[in-house]
């Protein structure tokens, strides 16, 4: 009984929920699309020394294949280059699931929600009227050349027929609550992934010395395809 007691305590302190999402678009009047299962874990330490939580994410980035060999990259981070928020997708787009202000109750829940899938705003509301509103989207990316990570460019999310040509455009990215396993694959449409990785910190050499003179494509890395490259 004290050994279940305990296992019930650990249950307690953690909450994982697994969401797939799903890039679709339209190409030249064909539906294409792919999709990436990914993990957010909320885990309440019994002793909290900088914050009340500690929080494990997992996932890869969403490829699309489109007409001749071109394929458009959703990645592990938004726009503006925040690594946070697709980890937080699963609270902010199902956040009438949950109720009060315990993460762990709420994570829960909306877990429980197994097949519920909403479409991903581009935009979430601005918490004041003095703030713009958060960017939510994720970074979208393309390779001149596949083989050759320097090639790396962004896609505007309304203006994918710049990239890729005339009748290309996005229709919509969605989130689904599921219980499928993390999605593995993108080292095999990347193999040199991890070499790059372990060679130079971004696929563009010499980024501006100062972040904040840096743009978001500046500093795309291997880790922003994949958090398993090393593991």
């Amino acid at each position: 009984m004290a050994g279940l007691s305990l296992f019930l305590g650990a249950c307690d302190n953690s909450a994982e929920v697994r969401y797939k999402v799903t890039v679709e678009v339209e190409d030249r009047g064909t539906a294409r699309s792919g999709s990436s299962v990914m993990s957010f874990k909320l885990i309440k330490p019994d002793v909290a020394l900088v914050s009340p939580y500690n929080a494990e994410f997992k996932g890869e980035a969403v490829a699309v294949e489109l007409a001749n060999g071109q394929v458009l990259f959703a990645l592990l981070k938004d726009e503006k280059g925040n690594l946070g928020t697709v980890q937080m997708w699963p609270e902010k787009v199902f956040d009438d699931l949950g109720s009060g202000s315990e993460r762990i109750r709420n994570i829960r829940r909306i877990a429980s929600n197994e097949g519920l899938s909403r479409e991903l705003p581009r935009f979430f509301p601005a918490i004041s009227d003095s703030r713009e509103p958060f960017v939510n989207y994720p970074l979208l990316v393309r390779f001149r050349d596949i083989d050759r990570p320097e090639s790396v460019e962004a896609v505007a999310p309304d203006a994918l027929d710049k990239a890729f040509g005339a009748g290309v455009k996005l229709k919509r990215i969605s989130v689904q609550i599921t219980d499928e396993p993390v999605t593995e694959g993108i080292k095999q449409r990347l193999p040199w992934l991890e070499d790059v990785g372990r060679v130079r910190s971004t696929f563009i050499p010499n980024p501006p010395r100062y972040m904040r003179d840096a743009t978001p494509i500046q500093l795309v890395s291997s880790s922003d395809f994949t958090t398993e490259l090393y593991k």
